[in-house]
């Protein structure tokens, strides 16, 4: 129990709320193609940011020519060059001793993320109290320096600071921000403080939906996309969209990234010897079509159509909270954003599969009230095989169960590990080829042999030269 506790801990953590508002930031100034400047704790934080970024299928490929990573002593002892940029963003509430960069940020916009309420009470707190500090810095200095001049007294009004912290859709003033709001830290939501950028373009959620164009389809295409080429120790290479996502072993590390962050001497693990775009949902796709699954997963699309409805209605993520902790047998949720994510389907749904009762209870839904207890039954069972897939997959990726292709995923449904995939293949990287080239879309994601690579990356008009002499 107690392992399977920490492994829970550890899934909950491993969502990083605060990585998602970094990756929008820099997906956001990108697209600008203005200077930015992401300031963070040290210098490992710096290491392991970049690399994030650089694994992230959110943040387009060549970012980090227009915005850098630093670390808050590096900046605050003037080590970096090349100041103001345009937009510069903190990954948390500043140590006292650097506080002085809120007041005087090397940036046009500055802004700050924080995890959770209490975080940003005290990151929109601790910029009030270093601009007003500021500000009677500036009143002292003009009141001692006219007495010691001779000259008539200045007085300096000071500026009420420009300081708000955005939750959720809603922008509050710092000052509205109770002192004493969610008294504990660990609270996991998703806040950010000042004006953060409104998400554009696809969101995480999205990532997994949304195939890459033309997978392994026969023929030439008049489509044509950038891509990185990926070459591999057998001879062989593949063309990839720099944020594909691929399953990658470095070392003892197997992770999801981008294809932008492979490197030579990385494993990539493919499916039947093409790139998926999530191998997890590769499985569960094969998994859902398997006739002992198929009431499961028509119970969980039910929970999904039903849950979606309240974005057309005039229900708030609040109201339902409120409603649900109000209930004879009050949920243990805390925050109105674990109801947002059962909408735009983030998470599966509820762990507590009492709640699908309370939600049902709460939105007046007589419809999944009547089946709450087994759509409930069927989330749990759902989350438990997917856990076990993902443990499974883990091992075929690490080589640790590679040859086990009669094991249960799940004894009570007798769904083994061989009614799921054909085969996991390993490949080394020998190298890879960063700079963008345009192929044809019908190319991307497939082994093909190396010496096939520069015709499908020539230019098309030299590539039709070639056809007609």
């Amino acid at each position: 129990m107690v392992a399977d506790g920490f492994a829970d801990v550890y899934e909950a953590a491993r969502e990083r709320p605060k990585f998602t508002l970094v990756q929008d930031w820099v997906r956001e100034e990108a697209r600008q193609r203005g200077t930015g400047m992401v300031v963070t704790r040290n210098q490992s934080a710096v290491s392991a940011l970049t690399a994030d970024l650089d694994e992230s299928p959110m943040v387009p490929h060549g970012w980090a020519e227009r915005i850098r990573v630093v670390s808050v002593r590096d900046l605050a002892c003037g080590r970096v060059s090349s100041l103001p940029v345009s937009s510069m963003l903190i990954t948390g509430p500043l140590p006292r001793a650097y506080a002085s960069l809120l007041a005087a940020p090397a940036a046009t916009r500055l802004l700050v993320t924080a995890a959770g309420e209490w975080e940003a009470g005290r990151a929109a707190r601790q910029a009030t109290t270093t601009f007003l500090a500021l500000s009677e810095l500036r009143a002292k200095t003009a009141a001692e320096s006219t007495a010691r001049l001779g000259a008539h007294p200045i007085v300096v009004h000071p500026a009420d600071p420009n300081v708000v912290v955005r939750l959720d859709a809603s922008i509050v003033k710092a000052a509205d921000v109770a002192r004493d709001v969610n008294d504990s830290p660990w609270e996991p939501f998703g806040l950010d403080v000042l004006k953060v950028l409104a998400r554009t373009g696809a969101v995480s959620s999205d990532a997994v939906e949304t195939p890459p164009p033309a997978r392994g389809s026969n023929g030439d295409s008049s489509v044509r996309i950038d891509a990185i080429t990926v070459e591999f120790a057998d001879g062989r290479a593949m063309l990839m969209d720099p944020n594909d996502v691929v399953y990658r072993r470095r070392q003892n590390n197997t992770r999801q990234v981008a294809a932008k962050s492979l490197q030579a001497g990385d494993v990539v693990a493919l499916v039947d010897a093409a790139a998926r775009r999530n191998l997890f949902d590769s499985i569960i796709d094969v998994l859902s079509e398997l006739p002992t699954y198929a009431p499961l997963a028509a119970l969980i699309a039910f929970w999904h159509e039903r849950v979606a409805r309240v974005s057309d209605s005039s229900w708030t993520y609040g109201e339902i909270l409120a409603a649900m902790r109000r209930n004879a047998d009050p949920t243990t949720i805390t925050s109105e954003q674990t109801i947002g994510t059962w909408v735009r389907r983030n998470s599966e749904g509820p762990e507590d599969a009492a709640d699908v009762r309370r939600f049902a209870e709460a939105v007046r839904d007589t419809e999944l009230l009547r089946r709450a207890d087994s759509v409930g039954k069927a989330l749990c069972t759902s989350r438990t095989i997917h856990r076990t897939v993902g443990r499974w997959l883990s091992g075929q990726i690490t080589g640790a169960r590679v040859d086990d292709h009669d094991a249960l995923i799940d004894p009570a449904l007798g769904i083994h590990v061989a009614d799921l995939l054909e085969a996991v293949t390993l490949h080394r990287v020998t190298a890879v080829q960063a700079k963008p080239a345009r192929v044809p879309a019908s190319a991307i994601g497939v082994l093909i042999e190396q010496s096939a690579i520069p015709g499908l990356t020539a230019p098309q008009s030299a590539r039709g030269n070639r056809a007609l002499t």
